[in-house]
């Protein structure tokens, strides 16, 4: 814009140059006349025609010098529109590329304090005083699962084939810890998932625990990010697990806050976790299929197969085995296996009819 700027301006200075090499030509020719006049005898009038061509020559030459002034002038002004608009176009988008990476700043040293401050988050279980995971961002439920089989193994824990059950699954478990003393510690110090446990392998030692990543307030009528875990955290708890119809004695526990890892939950992917079992915690004072309205129970089930729930993962590390309570539980359900079995002969079936006839019908 600049260099044709500059171009306009030596163009007019042509044209006046031009404009005053015409002009004193016509000076020139003036004299001419002027002079050749004179070398006559007296004052000679100039023809009437020569005056007409004269002043038709300098009004032609003077309104073209004059429309080229014009042009060259409205085209130097367009240029110089342009230029400006030019100019003040570059300096707004300067002043916005400015603004633009001052925010990129700001953005770039929000994100160095997430990452600091993630970074100095410490999990919850440490092996040799090492620290096994620390996360920079949520990680998936896979990684979850690979943390708990890094942790250290319970060697004498007895083989998942050789625990037998301590209860069938109808047994309130509370009332049977209560039928020996030494069962009393486990009164306040033991974990039911009942439909919540899933195995991180096939030998069935570290576990994970599911729970509800939102829960419901009825009274309140709204969604609430909240824990049903939060009272075991960080605790050695002797875990129950439900298989297959029966309870079953797991061993001792570490408890691992995976929340604070995965603040946002994961989606509910398992065939061996009910999702009806988690609708019924998810609603806030409903703990079991009695107090759970059964419409609302089907749609939080659905609401998690469907992936639009997420879930809590908790850790399960087995660090233990009491063989001594192991055997007491053990006892007391081959006694009341016994005691059912006698109980289920005892009944007095009325004697069957001899073939071929009929059994009256007892009014």
């Amino acid at each position: 814009m600049e260099s044709n700027l500059e171009r306009s301006k030596q163009e007019m200075k042509v044209l006046k140059k031009s404009l005053e090499d015409a002009g004193r030509e016509n000076r020139s020719l003036r004299q001419t006349v002027d002079e050749f006049r004179d070398r006559k005898t007296g004052v000679k009038k100039e023809p009437s025609d020569f005056v007409t061509l004269r002043a038709t020559s300098e009004k032609s030459v003077l309104t073209d010098a004059t429309w080229e002034v014009d042009t060259l002038q409205g085209s130097l002004e367009t240029y110089r529109a342009k230029y400006k608009q030019e100019k003040q176009s570059k300096k707004e988008w300067k002043r916005s590329f400015q603004e633009s990476e001052k925010r990129a700043s700001e953005v770039e040293a929000q994100n160095e304090e997430l990452v600091r401050k993630s970074k100095s988050r410490e999990p919850s279980v440490n092996r040799a005083n090492k620290t096994l995971l620390t996360v920079a961002k949520p990680p998936r439920r896979q990684e979850l699962n690979d943390f708990m089989l890094s942790l250290p193994k319970y060697s004498k824990r007895p083989p998942i084939n050789d625990i037998g059950p301590i209860a069938v699954k109808d047994v309130d478990l509370p009332s049977l810890l209560t039928l020996d003393p030494i069962f009393s510690p486990l009164l306040k110090n033991f974990l039911y998932l009942p439909g919540r446990v899933m195995w991180c392998d096939s030998d069935y030692h570290h576990a994970v625990g599911l729970g509800p990543q939102h829960i419901f307030d009825e009274e309140k009528d709204t969604w609430v990010n909240k824990s049903i875990f939060t009272g075991v955290y960080e605790k050695t708890l002797t875990l129950f697990y439900l298989w297959q119809g029966h309870i079953y004695y797991g061993g001792l526990y570490k408890v691992v806050n995976m929340r604070s890892w995965n603040p946002d939950g994961c989606s509910f992917r398992s065939k061996s976790v009910s999702s009806w079992a988690l609708a019924d915690v998810t609603i806030q004072g409903r703990v079991n299929l009695s107090t759970t309205p059964r419409p609302v129970r089907d749609v939080i089930a659905k609401m998690y197969q469907d992936e639009v729930l997420n879930v809590e993962y908790l850790g399960l590390q087995c660090v233990g085995f009491d063989r001594k309570v192991y055997n007491s539980l053990r006892s007391f359900f081959e006694v009341s296996e016994r005691m059912q079995a006698v109980k289920r002969a005892s009944v007095v079936r009325p004697p069957e009819a001899p073939r071929g006839v009929k059994r009256q019908r007892i009014h």
